[in-house]
């Protein structure tokens, strides 16, 4: 819901993911960094934690969109898929990259 408002979270992560057992409802909590999407704006790269950065965040392109949350969503899913608390591990924004690259291949 919160894309269609024209909102983007920008901290997609283990930790902000909340299950309610009782309901068996999914929430997206920790909303602080959360900001409108506004085409062709530049938006700060120093947000979300590094292993569920969108590489557009790790190779500083300011101008990304909601497909940032859909990578960290990707990166939380592949975790509980294949049973790694964490599928991308870098030391550092280019060592990201390099986790990446090394998964995912550079084609």
């Amino acid at each position: 819901m919160a894309h269609i408002a024209g909102i983007m979270h920008r901290d997609i992560k283990p930790q902000n993911v909340l299950y309610d057992k009782d309901t068996q409802q999914v929430f997206v909590g920790d909303w602080g960094l959360a900001d409108f999407y506004l085409p062709k704006k530049e938006y700060n790269v120093r947000v979300a934690s590094r292993y569920y950065k969108g590489p557009e965040l790790l190779l500083n392109n300011k101008l990304y969109g909601y497909s940032l949350d859909i990578w960290s969503l990707g990166c939380v899913m592949a975790g509980l898929m294949f049973l790694k608390s964490i599928f991308f591990r870098g030391d550092s924004n280019p060592d990201q990259v390099r986790a990446i690259m090394e998964e995912l291949g550079s084609q």
